[in-house]
């Protein structure tokens, strides 16, 4: 009995896991109750309000492990790529916070799935420095330089060694998104259309006049980017920044490329950006005014409390 009491908790923090599915193919027959599916549409709902999934470590019940499946499903039939990246930051940040609650057995067991062969030593995880240098490669802030080194080890405390953890987690959570629309059931098809999605806010700060672009270039849009980039982003970052038009090239391609996750369908191409940054260069192109730029993105992006 205790036992079973460990691997749903095991479960419930990690619902990624291979013990999660087992156990979830052990008790199949009572996964479809309709309650569990409301759980896993509010599960969905959270991420997306919040970027977060509140995590408790004083509960652990099978519908945490069920609801995980079923958000999944309805995430995936929105398909939204902008949306589900949300929905898997907000999974793996429950999981780390997990990791940061959970006994030294869990840890472990976890890290060897997601393969990390870690050696513990007085409440320090001794991590070897390739996994290290594998796990950390897309972290900024995971340098070698500043790790404590001994024998081959890097030596982390759980915190240090949670957040290393944080992306290979987002991974596999991330792993079989969006799941195809012909294996999602149509009862839940029907449940995706009660999710609620916000649209992307601005804030816009008046406090300088041309404060608003740097706020926008902060917050990707789904639509008219080609007339953002024309109008507003490359007329400002070349004659108002007065930026080389390799550098407004790159960061309008970056804002471009973010833009992307909310909507992957634009016509504006890398060279017509290059075109426009030269263009606005030569022409001495303002951008357009705060006015003429709200009537631009009206519909686009929530400017109603402004």
């Amino acid at each position: 009995m205790m036992e079973d009491k460990a691997l749903l908790a095991f479960s419930c923090n990690y619902p990624f896991s291979s013990t999660a599915k087992e156990l979830l193919k052990s008790i199949e027959d009572k996964a479809n109750n309709p309650i569990y599916i409301d759980i896993g549409k509010s599960r969905a709902q959270e991420a997306i309000d919040t970027n977060n999934i509140k995590y408790r470590n004083d509960i652990f019940d099978i519908s945490l492990v069920i609801s995980y499946v079923y958000s999944r499903l309805i995430i995936s039939a929105l398909n939204n790529p902008y949306i589900t990246d949300i929905y898997v930051k907000a999974e793996a940040k429950r999981s780390i916070i997990a990791m940061t609650n959970d006994n030294e057995t869990n840890i472990k067991k976890l890290s060897v799935e997601l393969g990390f062969n870690i050696e513990m030593n007085n409440g320090k995880f001794n991590v070897r420095v390739t996994d290290f240098l594998n796990a950390t490669s897309n972290i900024s802030n995971y340098k070698l330089i500043n790790q404590p080194l001994k024998s081959g080890f890097i030596i982390m405390d759980i915190q240090e060694f949670a957040g290393m953890l944080e992306g290979i987690i987002y991974e596999k959570i991330k792993t079989g998104l969006p799941i195809p629309k012909k294996e999602i059931p149509k009862m839940l098809l029907g449940y995706a259309t009660e999710i609620k999605i916000p649209k992307p806010k601005v804030e816009i700060n008046t406090s300088r006049s041309e404060e608003w672009i740097e706020k926008l270039l902060s917050n990707p849009i789904p639509d008219v980017r080609q007339r953002v980039v024309n109008l507003i982003l490359a007329p400002y970052l070349i004659n108002v920044k007065k930026l080389d038009t390799e550098l407004a090239y790159k960061i309008i391609t970056e804002y471009i490329d973010k833009c992307k996750i909310l909507d992957p369908t634009t016509k504006i191409t890398n060279a017509q950006i290059k075109y426009q940054c030269e263009y606005s260069k030569s022409k001495g192109m303002k951008p357009l005014s705060k006015e003429k730029a709200l009537e631009l993105l009206s519909g686009v992006v929530d400017l109603s409390y402004l």
